[in-house]
């Protein structure tokens, strides 16, 4: 205390400000553990020396010109004192009880503080050799201490050889101009704190005449000074924050170090004191900061603590056994039990992992973020080493790729948090599209390197979103009302957009990935706490979907689908950093490397056959690969705005799907995305929204491309799936045939369709069909049929025999009046005329037979159709009824999805399985055959003896 005075008098006599702006923040006091009252000794309190003015003149070291104009500093409301130019510092010094202590202690202490310094060195150079290796936290308490050192140095200009010999001196080791710019990322927040928050209290006093605004701009000299580069508006916001950021966490540190019970250690999560420092110091109205973000901040700071803590124990272990019992600290399950609310006894061992996991992406986002455009080279090979510290991996072993997908993992984060920092800064349209494009693309430069597309960065703000939509699904304690309204908001923040740019449908879509993402890091935490010790202990991944959904899970089937679904998002992240590859050979060597689907999908599928395992591993790599090349066509669709910008994006997709391993048509690939979107819609939301998320989805894959009439085919498909999915789910258990298994895919078919009549005895005979395909990890392929499914959708409460007639005839009519001189020559038939009442609604149905018409064609007809059935007036009888009006029409040729026989997809001409449907039109009988419509032309022609003339009228004309 006495040293930091002397430095502090000295330093106003000498004008040196800079050291001023440093004293309090960093050089001798950069510990959070020192409080106010233990800066000065008891002895000098006895004294009753006026301690505020001293303390005061550290508080005000950035003030400088304050100090040179001769204005006012309150000490307290009770004590001030001018300060001059002219001022003697020793009378300063003399002047209070405190400042006599100090004074009298430096006049008679050089040599006998010569001698105790003499004794001190030997003594411990004869002990040190018996010393036992420093704990890990004291060794980080070190660090931190060296880079707020750090940060000093170089403010005082001082040369960066002399400052990285004194961080040396400090932690043992010298960082390089590389790892040196991540020291000083590291420690300028802490470093800067004491600037900022001094700045902010004297902005509360009018006779300083001090804004926020100028706080803001002594923390940006400081940073320029630092960086030596200019910082931009969005950067000083960021940093700010980060500042602020330091100071609520240590709030919550305090408090949560004096919690003795888990409710205390919550309750420290939502500190008052800490929101409104937070807000404080970023410049926000008190009572505007939400709690998430609070909880998301210090989870994220206990992260890093995490990764450099276990980094520092594990570089100083010696065996693999020390090496293990890192993993073991008190002080590391302290830091992680703190975040989470727990006591440390609570934590598991897969959150110990899954924190680390979280710590090493920041620390190697900031180290190549910072990192000089000539050392590119140097950051990776530094980044691969932190991540073999912690990870046992040697550094020349690890791939770029891996440390790219660590990348990839991190700028969702770092994204979201920059958006949301720039759209409360954004008073328009203008200013929030800046946003949008001004920061996707430096962060994508972090991790491409190169321009980005529009595509990616729609890509990544989309990310954002959802990785914000996971930040605030974990951290949220209000009811699933309100915290979904936060998760809209967030989440719109982080993309670039307003909360209502969001519908209903979205904001359920993104607490889905969000709970997704939040269990498949902990499956992940599992997989790697128990690669190392088998018993290591885990939390339930499904529970924290669960949890994270605030949805309860009620049976095991619906855990094996969750399951499944967390090992496709597994190798869609792997994917999505693959797809970078120029080329298919690059594309397997990056899956190769990066992917840990094998860990994942072993610890989810415990307890299932090899065979079984492989089957599901398989299922999760083909959907991951179509919802990866899919999503992007979405987006860069709905960013198109010219036929040659959208040609792009389908060449995009075919090139996509191509080094995916779908060897499908592209139309089959996006078909499949199209289905997958509306069957997650309806999933996602519940009973009573469902209907509105799956409308909503219909009008996302317009933007796409989509035709509306044939929506209904799109819908159709995902049903199937989704009770398939559900069936397979409940069947993968048992070795024999489970009957349970069909009553639950049956519950699960009328829950998504929206009635209870979905079940037919046909829809039974696809579901489990495809199920068993699914189960066996057969190729699941789209089959196009020879027929065209129309749909008439009406607002009638009840189903009428004789509008199904009189649509019927209609689809008949206009049928029979389309291309009478056909392709082949054939009459169609009207058939399997039916009515449901779906989501409460009558909806009519039947297929029109197109065997004589190709697929253009067929398309042409669907056109028709569609325009000529939602025109139809459907009143019959007026009396005593409700009059009933069409509210939809869809019609388009109808598809399935079945395992892949070997052949080629079948089309309109006749080539692969499926299912034909006859009847007489008109009649009111129908028969079904299922089977091979044809397998091959000989089969087709032996099916249909009229078409036998036609290869040899053409072969006698040729």
């Amino acid at each position: 205390v006495c040293r930091l005075q002397q430095l502090l008098f000295g330093a106003v006599a000498a004008g040196q400000d800079h050291h001023l702006q440093l004293l309090w923040s960093a050089q001798l006091l950069p510990s959070a553990k020192v409080r106010k009252d233990a800066l000065v000794p008891q002895e000098a309190q006895a004294e009753g020396g006026n301690i505020d003015l001293i303390l005061q003149l550290f508080l005000h070291s950035y003030a400088k010109p304050v100090l040179a104009s001769g204005e006012l500093l309150k000490a307290s409301a009770s004590t001030s004192a001018k300060v001059s130019p002219d001022t003697d510092t020793t009378r300063i010094g003399r002047a209070s009880g405190e400042g006599r202590w100090c004074f009298r202690l430096f006049q008679g202490r050089s040599l006998f503080f010569a001698a105790m310094k003499l004794a001190v060195v030997l003594l411990c150079l004869g002990v040190a050799a018996q010393q036992p290796p420093k704990p890990a936290r004291e060794m980080l308490e070190e660090r931190e201490e060296a880079q707020g050192q750090l940060v000093a140095c170089r403010l005082e200009g001082r040369s960066s050889e002399e400052c990285r010999q004194a961080f040396q001196t400090s932690t043992g080791t010298a960082p390089d101009a590389v790892k040196e710019r991540l020291e000083l990322e590291k420690g300028a927040p802490l470093a800067l704190l004491g600037t900022l928050e001094n700045c902010t209290r004297d902005a509360k006093l009018a006779e300083l005449n001090v804004s926020f605004a100028d706080c803001t701009m002594r923390v940006k000299a400081l940073l320029e000074r630092l960086k030596n580069q200019t910082v931009t508006p969005e950067e000083l916001s960021r940093e700010i924050r980060k500042i602020a950021g330091e100071k609520a966490m240590m709030i919550v540190r305090r408090c949560s170090a004096a919690a003795s019970t888990d409710a205390a250690k919550e309750a420290c999560l939502s500190s008052t004191e800490a929101l409104n420092a937070l807000a404080e110091l970023s410049g926000r109205a008190a009572g505007s900061v939400p709690e998430e973000e609070l909880r998301s901040l210090f989870r994220r700071g206990a992260a890093e603590e995490v990764s450099e803590e276990l980094r520092l124990c594990m570089t100083g272990a010696d065996t693999d056994e020390k090496k293990k019992e890192c993993f073991g600290s008190d002080d590391i399950r302290e830091a992680v039990g703190n975040s989470m609310g727990r006591d440390k006894g609570d934590v598991k061992d897969s959150d110990v992992r899954e924190f680390l996991d979280e710590g090493v992406k920041e620390e190697i986002w900031t180290l190549l973020e910072s990192c000089p455009e000539d050392s590119k080279e140097r950051c990776m090979t530094a980044a691969k080493e932190m991540l073999a510290a912690v990870s046992g991996e040697e550094a020349s072993g690890i791939p770029d790729d891996k440390v790219r997908k660590l990348l990839d993992d991190e700028m969702a984060s770092a994204l979201g948090e920059r958006m949301g920092a720039c759209m409360a800064e954004a008073a328009d349209d203008a200013a929030r599209e800046s946003c949008r494009t001004s920061l996707a693309t430096g962060v994508l430069g972090v991790t491409r390197g190169e321009a980005p597309s529009r595509t990616d960065m729609e890509e990544a703000l989309t990310e954002a979103g959802r990785n914000k939509a996971k930040e605030v699904s974990q951290s949220c304690q209000g009811s699933r009302e309100e915290c979904m309204e936060k998760l809209r908001e967030e989440a719109a923040k982080s993309m670039g957009l307003s909360k209502e740019d969001l519908s209903d449908m979205e904001v359920e879509r993104l607490n889905m990935d969000g709970a997704r993402d939040a269990a498949k890091e902990a499956a992940r935490g599992c997989a790697a706490a128990r690669k190392e010790e088998a018993s290591a202990s885990c939390a339930d991944p499904t529970e924290i979907y669960a949890s994270a959904r605030q949805v309860s899970i009620d049976d095991d089937v619906e855990r094996e689908r969750i399951k499944q679904e967390l090992v496709k998002e597994t190798e869609k992240d792997a994917m999505r950093t693959c797809m970078k590859e120029s080329d298919k050979t690059g594309f397997e060597r990056c899956m190769g490397q990066v992917t840990d689907v094998e860990e994942i999908a072993g610890q989810l599928f415990e307890g299932l056959s090899a065979e079984r395992k492989e089957n599901k591993q398989q299922r999760a790599k083909e959907e991951a690969a179509v919802e990866v090349v899919g999503e992007r066509f979405q987006l860069c669709m709905e960013a198109s705005e010219t036929e040659e910008q959208m040609k792009a994006c389908r060449d995009e997709i075919r090139d996509g799907a191509s080094m995916a391993g779908l060897m499908e048509d592209v139309e089959d690939v996006v078909k499949k995305y199209q289905r997958n979107t509306v069957a997650i819609a309806a999933r996602a939301c519940n009973s009573t929204q469902r209907k509105a998320c799956v409308d909503q989805a219909k009008e996302e894959l317009k933007k796409s491309g989509l035709k509306e009439r044939a929506f209904g085919v799109v819908r159709r498909l995902a049903e199937m799936k989704a009770a398939a999915e559900t069936w397979a789910a409940c069947q993968e258990q048992s070795a024999e045939a489970n009957a349970t298994c069909n009553s639950i895919a049956q519950a699960a078919l009328e829950d998504i369709s929206g009635s209870a009549e979905a079940w037919t005895e046909e829809a039974a005979e696809k579901v489990l069909e495809l199920g068993q395909a699914m189960l066996e990890g057969k190729e699941i392929v789209l089959r196009k049929l020879h027929t065209i499914l129309l749909e008439i959708l009406t607002d009638a409460l009840e189903c009428s025999d004789a509008v199904l007639d009189k649509l019927a005839d209609r689809a008949q009519q206009t049928s029979d009046g389309f291309m009478p001189n056909s392709t082949m020559g054939m009459g169609r038939n009207v058939s399997n005329k039916e009515c449901k009442i779906v989501w409460g609604l009558a909806r009519y149905t039947c297929r029109v037979h197109t065997k004589d018409l190709n697929e253009t064609e067929t398309d042409d007809l669907s056109d028709v159709l569609s325009t000529d059935l939602g025109t139809t007036n459907i009143n019959v009888r007026r009396l005593g009824r409700r009059l009933a009006v069409v509210t939809e029409s869809f019609a388009a040729q109808e598809e399935e999805e079945t395992a892949s026989d070997g052949t080629s997809t079948g089309t309109g001409t006749g080539t692969g399985t499926g299912t034909t449907t006859s009847t007489g039109a008109g009649t009111g009988t129908t028969t079904t055959e299922r089977g091979a419509v044809a397998a091959s032309s000989a089969s087709f022609f032996a099916s249909n003896p009229l078409s036998v003339s036609a290869p040899l009228i053409l072969l006698w004309l040729m």
